[in-house]
């Protein structure tokens, strides 16, 4: 019976979009006090999304990368 009962839900708010939401929205950090991030998932991987973009961009100027090769072609901007 004792591993058939529910946790209580904990509410934990994002340092990012500062909401409030339940504990299995944040990844897990061992090294904070309570064991999770400070940010909820949804602002941790648009902040990757993001990152990864600018270093796109940076990296591979006049580039972009092709799914289907696994490849960067150059973009070509003659009409």
């Amino acid at each position: 019976m004792v591993g058939n009962m529910k946790q209580p839900i904990v509410l934990v708010r994002c340092t990012k979009c500062e909401a409030h939401k339940p504990d299995t929205e944040f990844h897990k950090n061992n090294n904070s006090s309570n064991g999770l991030c400070c940010w909820c998932k949804e602002c941790t991987n648009a902040n990757s999304r993001r990152i990864r973009a600018e270093l796109n961009t940076y990296f591979h100027p006049g580039e972009v990368y092709n799914k289907s090769t696994h490849r960067w072609d150059k973009v070509n901007v003659n009409f």
